[in-house]
């Protein structure tokens, strides 16, 4: 259990969002479309990891550990 590393992944995650929130906004400029689902992604991937170093059992961890392989290979 790490929190100082968690609480990085987690301003990480929320700047993926504001991003991709952004290219939601300007949807019709070229390349935001893919930048959105990217930083969706990003997103996912550093909320999983972050709750991974959370996680006080290894169920807990195994879980978000199956959540971030997908992202993984989502993106």
């Amino acid at each position: 259990m790490n929190p100082d590393y968690a609480v990085w992944l987690i301003v990480s995650g929320g700047i993926a969002l504001l991003v991709a929130y952004l290219g939601w906004w300007r949807r019709s400029a070229p390349g935001a479309l893919a930048l959105m689902v990217l930083m969706l992604a990003e997103a996912v991937w550093s909320f999983a990891y972050a709750m991974q170093w959370l996680s006080a059992t290894e169920d807990a961890r195994g879980f978000w550990l199956k959540i971030f392989g997908f992202d993984c290979f989502l993106m």
